[in-house]
């Protein structure tokens, strides 16, 4: 996936708890989207026209923080994978 984002010149970013799955020196890291949000990564999501999440724990908001994308119908396209099919669709509507 990484190699994909790199050649892609498309931006990564973790959750808090996942930060070790991109390495943070390489060129497509974009930071952290949970706690400690830079405002202008937030900004990058909510100008996206696309996002790609793939196997968050939840596409939930951390507890007093404005969403990212709007539920349930995020402006943004939004292609969730995981693994547990009952994830998906909770909390944006397709």
């Amino acid at each position: 996936m990484l190699a994909f984002a790199e050649a892609s010149n498309v931006p990564v970013a973790t959750s808090f708890r996942r930060q070790d799955y991109v390495d943070n020196g390489s060129p497509a890291y974009a930071g952290v989207l949970t706690i400690g949000l830079d405002p202008a990564l937030a900004r990058r999501v909510e100008e996206a026209d696309v996002v790609l999440a793939l196997a968050p724990a939840s596409a939930r908001s951390p507890p007093g923080s404005t969403p990212l994308l709007e539920p349930p119908r995020p402006r943004q396209t939004l292609i969730h994978v995981h693994a547990d099919p009952d994830e998906l669709g909770r909390v944006y509507g397709g």
